[in-house]
């Protein structure tokens, strides 16, 4: 029997984050972990793979794979598509964590709601809240896909943004979405240093630089 969830985790030199995130993940026999070390020369496989052999028994399979050239996020989070088996897939970046233990919010994953969103809390301790209006402009990690709904929809590669072509991409499919309205994950934003946080450098500094990295070279990368 496959499991109900799938939760990839992307992760590229997170040596000083990643056990926080792990360790955040509910632990539930329905549950794999898919942990893609993204090329890292740092502790993060070796972090990840210490974290496994404790938590083996805590949950359906986890898995860590190791990249031997760092490819980028896409890239990371494709392989975890390609992999996972859950009913439904999450994604939790090395540097977030969860502040629920998913009790609220397995009764939307249903086999029926192809997008189910939650909110988030980030570093100044507000809340984005995730509506039918809100949910072109904070497109990231912020909700369950079902698997077969995703089907061979994948990540387009670039350095960053790379959620708004992929979001763009499952809208065109007509989800039945469900917007929960329950706080599920701490995002860490603003963190200098993290890919969002040189997005807004380059955006605010360096236009042509932004443009190349975020892959905006024609109108086919505007969301719909």
């Amino acid at each position: 029997m496959n499991p109900k969830l799938s939760i990839i985790v992307p992760a590229y030199n997170s040596e000083q984050f990643l056990l926080n995130a792990l360790d955040s993940i509910p632990k539930a026999q329905d549950t794999e972990v898919i942990i893609i070390d993204d090329g890292s020369t740092d502790d993060t496989w070796a972090i990840a793979d210490r974290w496994r052999s404790r938590n083996k028994d805590r949950f359906y399979n986890i898995r860590v794979i190791k990249l031997e050239k760092n490819r980028g996020v896409a890239h990371a989070m494709n392989t975890g598509f390609d992999l996972a088996e859950g009913e439904y897939i999450g994604s939790l970046s090395s540097d977030d964590w969860y502040i629920d233990d998913f009790s609220h919010i397995r009764q939307y994953l249903d086999g029926e709601n192809d997008l189910v969103y939650f909110d988030l809390e980030v570093n100044d301790g507000s809340w984005w809240r995730l509506t039918p209006e809100t949910k072109k402009h904070y497109v990231g990690a912020v909700k369950f896909i079902r698997r077969e709904f995703l089907g061979d929809t994948r990540v387009p590669s670039r350095k960053y943004k790379e959620d708004l072509p992929f979001s763009s991409a499952l809208y065109a499919k007509n989800p039945k979405e469900v917007f929960t309205g329950i706080v599920l994950k701490h995002y860490s934003w603003p963190r200098e240093g993290s890919l969002s946080w040189q997005a807004t450098q380059d955006y605010a500094n360096d236009r042509a630089k932004y443009n190349e990295n975020a892959g905006i070279l024609s109108q086919n990368d505007k969301i719909v």
